[in-house]
């Protein structure tokens, strides 16, 4: 059923899922944080998920896909793209450190904006009305929500929170430069080079592991995974335009986990900024939806 969507259609799709899988694997991070340095959280994290996805290459092209023609031609991509993931999984894993999951989002939904003119500067794409009507209305409830203009930070907080919107969406952006390549490949690289960003550090200031907190590093390894490639995929697919506005739906879990695990109680402000960011991104994936079956539609006549 997945396959007779269009292109534009399952891209939104992958995106949804990847975002929320996103949110699952920064609960993960952050409830790991109490019990481990930055380095070693990432390094970990990031092995186990070089294992999960080795585990699962035959599903995922096969091993020899690491090193393809195709691989090796988008080399300089890999490479980026490895680059941009090891400093956005340090970034983020120190900022959850020093922060509730709603502050840091607050920073992270600027992404569409930089994701937008990213596509536009660099594969001269078109916003459209309803993409920019979605993206506009989304952004607006984030402020609502979290209204970052009350809120203060040490400088170096500052920084990680400007960095990290720039360095995500550079990341996924960049995904639409490879010309080819499996799931494997496109998951497997970033994975590595953030695991060597780690490991220096994580050895020179290791904490003592507690065997019962490797299924939380394998479970957040998991869904880191599956979001890198979910979204990667999504932005191979479709316009940056259309599916970064997805990403609201981490604002929802946001406040849904924050609430029921962390003990963060939303106020007025964020359950109205929530309801606009939702309903922003449903109107977004019914337009789409719509576009979709008028083009088929005008193919057929």
């Amino acid at each position: 059923m997945f396959k007779q969507f269009p292109a534009q259609y399952k891209a939104i799709l992958l995106a949804l899922i990847g975002y929320s899988a996103f949110s699952l694997a920064d609960t993960g991070a952050k409830w790991l944080t109490p019990h481990y340095g930055t380095y070693q959280i990432v390094m970990l994290v990031q092995f186990c998920a070089a294992i999960l996805l080795l585990c699962g290459s035959h599903k995922l092209g096969g091993l020899p896909s690491l090193w393809s023609a195709e691989t090796r031609r988008d080399y300089k991509v890999h490479i980026l793209r490895g680059i941009l993931n090891a400093a956005t999984t340090l970034l983020i894993v120190y900022a959850f450190s020093k922060l509730p999951l709603v502050t840091i989002y607050t920073a992270c939904f600027t992404k569409p904006f930089v994701a937008t003119i990213l596509g536009v500067v660099f594969f001269s794409q078109t916003i459209g009305k309803h993409r920019a009507i979605a993206t506009i209305v989304g952004f607006i409830g984030i402020l609502i929500a979290f209204q970052p203009w009350t809120q203060s930070f040490p400088l170096d907080l500052s920084l990680v929170l400007i960095a990290l919107p720039l360095v995500i969406a550079g990341m996924f952006i960049a995904a639409r430069g490879l010309t080819g390549g499996t799931i494997l490949s496109l998951g497997f690289w970033p994975v590595v080079f953030a695991c060597l960003a780690g490991a220096p550090m994580a050895i020179l200031d290791w904490h003592h592991l507690d065997w019962h907190h490797i299924p939380v590093f394998f479970a957040t390894a998991a869904c880191s995974v599956t979001g890198v490639i979910a979204v990667s995929r999504a932005f191979q697919l479709g316009d940056s335009a259309a599916i970064t506005p997805m990403m609201y739906i981490e604002m929802l879990w946001g406040l849904l986990i924050g609430y029921f695990i962390f003990g963060d109680t939303p106020d007025i402000n964020m359950m109205t900024g929530s309801i606009i960011i939702v309903l922003s991104g449903l109107y977004l994936i019914l337009k789409e939806k719509g576009n979709a079956h008028s083009q088929q539609n005008a193919k057929s006549a």
